[in-house]
């Protein structure tokens, strides 16, 4: 299909240059330049071609003058996406301070500014530098984000609160990032566990519909979330939810933690 519309286009503009071409034998017209004392004299289908020639020219020595241009920018691609492959890598063995000093080599790009500094938060909490986690994340609060990169700066903020023992901030930052749009999994996931932290299991237990949903069932036992050990319908094996019940033998889909 894409070769009979190419041959379709060519014989197209092969009529139409053949028409043009007659029109033009027919009636040559006449073009005359004079420029400090240069005098030309031509027709206008050869002056036309000239002009081709000329812009053609033109292209070319652009082209040719930007051709180092380029190369330097695919080297500096080439290089940061290097940087950013090793920083994770690093990020993910544990060697922090590696990780942390590519991931803020490449934050100075726009497109991954958010994921660099999020893993830098990280690696900067690896190595006990809370201070410097702070301000990998306050850089980003600071930036001007779209919607989606904001969400995940606040899934990152509250996350690292979560960790450090303060579900309340946590929750406020998640509040933030749903009065913007739908929570990513992780999120719903999260804001679920801090408001059994925060003693609020009926809010929690609200959630599960849209957790379920999301296919992303919570970290935390059933008995966490339902005291009659009923546990939801998650995508996963029933017997991977530890629970008891008072009184009686625990229901085989709960399993056992006897």
């Amino acid at each position: 299909m894409k070769l009979f519309h190419s041959l379709l286009v060519l014989l197209v503009l092969s009529l139409a240059g053949a028409l043009a071409w007659a029109l033009a034998v027919a009636d040559p017209g006449q073009v005359f330049i004079r420029y400090r004392g240069w005098d030309i004299e031509t027709s206008v289908p050869y002056g036309m071609l000239l002009l081709g020639l000329a812009v053609l020219a033109l292209w070319l020595v652009a082209k040719a003058l930007l051709m180092p241009l380029r190369a330097w920018r695919r080297h500096r691609h080439r290089l940061t996406r290097s940087r950013l492959v090793d920083g994770l890598l690093a990020l993910h063995e544990g060697r922090w301070v590696r990780a942390e000093t590519l991931l803020r080599r490449v934050a100075d790009q726009p497109r991954l500014r958010v994921p660099a500094l999020i893993g830098a938060s990280r690696a900067a909490d690896g190595r006990g530098d809370a201070t410097g986690a702070d301000a990998r994340l306050a850089e980003l609060d600071a930036s001007p984000l779209k919607p989606a990169e904001r969400s995940a700066v606040d899934l990152a903020a509250a996350d690292r609160a979560f960790a450090q023992g303060d579900p309340a901030h946590a929750l406020q930052r998640l509040d933030a990032a749903q009065a913007r749009g739908t929570l990513p999994p992780r999120a719903l996931r999260l804001r679920a566990e801090l408001l059994l932290a925060l003693q609020r299991p009926a809010e929690a237990v609200a959630m599960l519909p849209s957790i379920r949903a999301a296919k992303a069932p919570p970290r935390r036992s059933c008995r966490d979330w339902r005291p009659d050990c009923t546990p939801p319908r998650w995508p996963r094996p029933a017997t991977a939810w530890p629970c008891a019940s008072s009184g009686r033998r625990c229901p085989a889909r709960c399993g056992s933690n006897r």
